[in-house]
């Protein structure tokens, strides 16, 4: 028996309530390709700026992650065109692409949420180890980190300024207010440790990027609505005939 696939003009089938799906669709796949973009910018700008900078343990060079996130990127930008060009192409294939990359990233930033809140005080229990351990280090790469963050972070040492001291080395520059010498009177030091710091600025950025994925998952669900809802349409303008 022949099998004859015809496809009929699918936009002039959609109904006002699909064409208003395709066009959120359309945007909604829009803004997350320049979303992946941006991922791809500040990752390479991170990875250039950092690429000589060593983790706490001297093994890894911080812009690892930086590489990470334009990887991310990339596959962001990607996937948001099949998003694009399949709602105005009206490609089912292509939105169901897109459709299901928004759904394994939905679980995916589930895992992240759950695990970053209920490791939390194991992941906070290794940076202090690795910080201890790295208080002695002289590898250039693990000191631009350390003066990185003692400036960022307006801190100096693990515990204050007494680690750098019991070191028996030179104070850091990075542990004065100003870049000079110091201690002296007219130059304090950062009187507080980088632990208590960074651990702070964690659990308060924690809250905050753990709302962000939740709205990003919540739009997550809103597109892959939209391409299933777009795909079953498209799938209906076709006849099969026997």
């Amino acid at each position: 028996m022949l099998r004859i696939q015809t496809k009929r003009k699918t936009t002039l089938k959609l109904t006002n309530g699909m064409r208003t799906v395709k066009f959120s669709l359309f945007i909604f796949s829009l803004l997350f390709l320049a979303f992946g973009l941006k991922l791809v910018v500040v990752g390479s700008i991170l990875n250039v700026q950092f690429k000589d900078y060593l983790d706490f343990q001297g093994k890894t060079s911080i812009s690892n992650g930086a590489i990470l996130l334009i990887t991310f990127g990339c596959v962001v930008t990607i996937v948001s065109f099949f998003g694009c060009s399949g709602s105005i192409r009206e490609s089912r294939c292509m939105i169901l692409t897109f459709s299901t990359f928004l759904i394994i990233t939905f679980f995916c930033e589930l895992v992240l949420i759950f695990v970053g809140f209920a490791f939390k005080d194991k992941m906070f229990s290794m940076l202090q180890e690795e910080m201890v351990k790295s208080i002695n280090s002289t590898q250039p790469g693990i000191m631009k980190t350390w003066n990185v963050i003692q400036r960022e972070f307006e801190c100096c040492g693990f515990d204050g300024p007494d680690d750098w001291q019991k070191r028996g080395t030179f104070m850091p520059a990075s542990c004065c207010k100003t870049d000079l010498a110091c201690p002296n009177d007219d130059n304090p030091m950062y009187g507080s440790g980088c632990y208590e710091s960074l651990t702070k600025w964690t659990s308060s950025n924690m809250s905050i990027l753990g709302g962000i994925l939740l709205i990003i998952s919540v739009f997550q669900i809103f597109g892959t609505t939209f391409s299933c809802l777009l795909a079953k349409s498209i799938k209906q303008g076709y006849d099969i005939v026997d």
